[in-house]
C-alpha cells in the first residue's frame, strides 16, 4: 500500500478540510516531430586555414599546403591529408590532374547568412503533465489493474480523455513542449542533417553548430497501450486544490499539477469525476 508521508508533512498544519487522494493514469504518446532551428557554424581553425591558403594561392600540393598552413611535426602532412580527403568528399575543393588544390566553385563558407533548417526526432510525450521525453517507461493495461487491486481504487476517466489525445490538441500541445524541451538543452543535430557536406564535416569534427529551435510541428503521433501513474491529492479550505506527485513515491511532477488546477476550475465535472473516485487521506 501506498505512504503518503511527503504529502502529508507538506500538508501538516494548514487548515481546510480533510485532504482526499486517488491515482490518475496518463496515456503515453509516441511522436514524430519535425523541429526548425538556426544556426552557424563554427568550423575547425585548419579547416579554416586551409580555404585561406588556397583562396590567396589559387591551387597548392599538398606539401605546399601543409606548409603554408605552419603545420609541424611527424603527422601535420598525414593530418592535412585527412582534412583535405574530407573536404573533397563534402564537395568544398576540387583536385586537379596535377594533383593541387583548389577551393569549389560553390563552399559552404560563402553562405554566411544564418540558415534555417529542419531535422526530424522522435519523442515519447505525456498530454496532461506535458512532458516530452526522448523516451517514457510506462505500465502495461495488466499492470493497471493490478495497481488498482492493491491499491483499492476505481480509476477515474476524465471529461477531457477523448479531446486532450485529439490531433488539433497533440499538434499544439507538443509543439509547445518541443520549445521548453529545448529552452535548457543543446540540440542535437548529426546524422539527421539533410544537408550531407555539413554532415560530412560534422562527422569528421571539423564543424560544430551551434543551433536554436525557433519551432516545431507534429508530423505523427501514436497512442501507445502504455501508461505512467500519478498520486493526485485534493486541499484546500473554500475550494480545492490539487497536487500531482509520481508513482509510487517521487517528486511533485509540477505541470501535471498545473494542467489539474486548471481543469478543475474549468470543469467542474472533471473535479466532481476524481472526487467521485478519491478517499479521505
Amino acid at each position: 500500500m501506498l505512504v503518503h508521508d511527503d504529502i502529508l508533512e507538506r500538508l501538516r498544519g494548514l487548515p481546510g478540510r480533510r485532504p482526499r487522494w486517488l491515482l490518475l493514469k496518463d496515456q503515453i504518446v509516441t511522436c514524430l516531430i519535425q523541429i526548425r532551428y538556426r544556426d552557424y557554424g563554427s568550423i575547425d581553425p585548419l579547416v579554416l586555414a586551409i580555404r585561406e591558403q588556397l583562396a590567396m594561392h589559387g591551387s597548392l600540393s599538398l606539401k605546399e599546403l601543409t606548409r603554408a598552413v605552419n603545420a609541424e611535426g611527424p603527422n601535420a602532412q598525414r593530418v592535412v591529408s585527412e582534412v583535405l580527403r574530407v573536404l573533397d568528399q563534402s564537395q568544398e575543393i576540387t583536385i586537379d590532374d596535377d594533383s593541387k588544390f583548389r577551393l569549389a566553385n560553390m563552399t559552404l563558407w560563402a553562405e554566411q547568412d544564418v540558415k534555417e533548417r529542419t531535422v526530424e526526432k522522435k519523442f515519447a510525450f505525456l498530454p496532461r503533465a506535458q512532458r516530452l521525453e526522448p523516451k517514457i517507461e510506462g505500465v502495461s493495461n495488466l499492470q493497471i489493474r493490478k495497481i488498482a487491486l492493491s491499491e483499492a481504487i476505481d480509476w477515474c476517466t476524465l471529461p477531457d480523455e477523448a479531446t486532450i489525445h485529439s490531433k488539433d490538441a497533440l499538434s499544439s500541445n507538443i509543439a509547445a513542449a518541443s520549445k521548453t524541451y529545448y529552452l535548457n538543452r543543446p540540440l542535437r543535430v548529426y546524422f539527421e542533417e539533410s544537408d550531407t557536406r555539413i554532415e560530412l564535416l560534422q562527422r569528421s569534427q571539423l564543424m560544430f553548430m551551434n543551433p536554436w529551435v525557433v519551432g516545431a510541428n507534429l508530423l505523427r503521433a501514436k497512442s501507445l497501450q502504455k501508461w505512467v501513474v500519478h498520486r493526485c491529492y485534493f486541499y484546500g479550505t473554500r475550494s480545492w486544490k490539487a497536487a500531482i506527485y509520481s508513482f509510487p513515491r517521487g517528486p511533485e511532477q509540477q505541470g501535471y499539477t498545473d494542467y489539474t488546477n486548471r481543469l478543475i476550475r474549468t470543469d467542474p465535472a472533471a473535479l466532481e469525476c476524481m472526487l467521485g473516485a478519491s478517499r479521505e487521506l
